[in-house]
C-alpha cells in the first residue's frame, strides 16, 4: 500500500496527507540514521529489530516502502534487510 491509499482509506485531507507523509519519511530517516551508526553494512538482519514499539502492520509497511528509497533492501517478504549504501 502507498501512502496516497492509506489517507484516502483513512479520510485525511490534503493537509493531513502531506503532514502524515512527512512524517513516515522522518520516521525512516531516523531508523535510517540510526542504522548507519552500527555500521553493518552488507548483513542481512531481521526487520522486527528495526520496530522497537508495536504499530500496525500498514504503518510498518509504509516506514519500510520509505526505506527502499533510501538505499535499505528487503528480501523474504520484508522479514530482512540490509544496507546496500
Amino acid at each position: 500500500m502507498n501512502i496516497g491509499k492509506y489517507c484516502k482509506q483513512k479520510g485525511m485531507s490534503k493537509e493531513e496527507y502531506i503532514i502524515f507523509k512527512n512524517n513516515i519519511k522522518i520516521v525512516a530517516e531516523t531508523i535510517k540514521n540510526n542504522l548507519m551508526k552500527r555500521d553493518r553494512f552488507g548483513l542481512y538482519c531481521p526487520t522486527k529489530d528495526l520496530f522497537n514499539w508495536n504499530s500496525n502492520k500498514d504503518m510498518k509497511d509504509l516506514i519500510i516502502n520509505e526505506l527502499k528509497k533510501m538505499n535499505v533492501e528487503f528480501i523474504n517478504n520484508n522479514e530482512e534487510y540490509r544496507i546496500i549504501d
